[in-house]
């Protein structure tokens, strides 16, 4: 005896199993199509407020874990302001620990350096702290180069690094400023 064809009564669950199917893989894609960018300003906004907070070291790990770990799905724009406040933070936490470390002045250097390449156009402050990274580094040409693109927008600025260039250089022949030994 040959079997009898089954009957849509025992197998209508199939095709609706099946349709089913196509419709949630067609949710999946088209949530997946639109979903928003992330929005990585209030990452940003914690990472500036620890900074007027002078918690330099949390704002460096703040933008570090909540925008350094999405480099790629970052703008142009906010790569420029993750390499800014990561290099500004960097730079004024050495200072307010009273460090001047190689290794930190490196990182200062490379933050503003790629913050540059992506467009960023560096403030005076911005300038100054660079300017002292690359003082303590020994990369004197460089800085007095920096010292010079403020000659007309903050003198004040160029003044103070242009202070901290002899400064360093009267430390490193044995004089100090005011002693008379040069």
């Amino acid at each position: 005896p040959v079997p009898a064809m089954p009957t849509w009564r025992q197998v209508w669950h199939v095709p609706v199993l099946a349709a089913a199917g196509v419709v949630l893989a067609a949710g999946l894609v088209t949530a997946v199509m639109h979903r928003p960018k992330p929005n990585y300003d209030d990452a940003f906004a914690r990472g500036e407020a620890l900074a007027r907070a002078e918690k330099y070291g949390e704002a460096i790990d703040a933008l570090n874990k909540d925008v350094g770990s999405h480099g790629a799905a970052l703008t142009n724009k906010q790569v420029q302001k993750y390499h800014l406040l990561l290099g500004r933070n960097l730079a004024l936490g050495q200072q307010q620990l009273h460090l001047d470390r190689e290794e930190n002045n490196k990182s200062i250097v490379e933050q503003y350096a790629e913050a540059e390449k992506n467009g960023a156009v560096l403030e005076p402050n911005d300038v100054r702290l660079v300017g002292g990274a690359l003082i303590s580094l020994g990369e004197v040409e460089a800085a007095v180069h920096r010292a010079e693109k403020l000659r007309e927008a903050a003198p004040a600025v160029r003044v103070e690094m242009y202070q901290r260039l002899i400064e360093r250089a009267l430390a490193t022949r044995g004089g100090r400023p005011g002693s008379g030994q040069a």
